[in-house]
């Protein structure tokens, strides 16, 4: 039996929600001493961008992004047609 992929506890998933939750999200793992991968998806990669800037602007003056990267990902529908 084939098990889901293992969620990674340094990856903040930004979505729908309230940037500021995102931002919390980020400022306890930063807190915690750990590195924080900050991802995203669609119309919600602006959002991530934003998390990124609140964080490193207005908590960690001296926060230091080490990358910065941006991917498509071609899916293959049931119909077996690409998107």
């Amino acid at each position: 039996m084939d098990e889901a992929p293992e969620k990674r506890d340094d990856t903040v998933y930004v979505g729908k929600k309230e940037l500021m939750v995102y931002v919390m999200a980020v400022i306890s793992r930063l807190n915690e001493g750990r590195d924080v991968r900050i991802k995203a998806r669609g119309k919600a990669i602006s959002g991530a961008v934003d998390v990124t800037q609140i964080v490193k602007n207005k908590f960690f003056k001296t926060l230091q992004v080490k990358s910065f990267d941006i991917t498509t990902e071609e899916l293959t529908g049931e119909d077996g047609t690409k998107r």
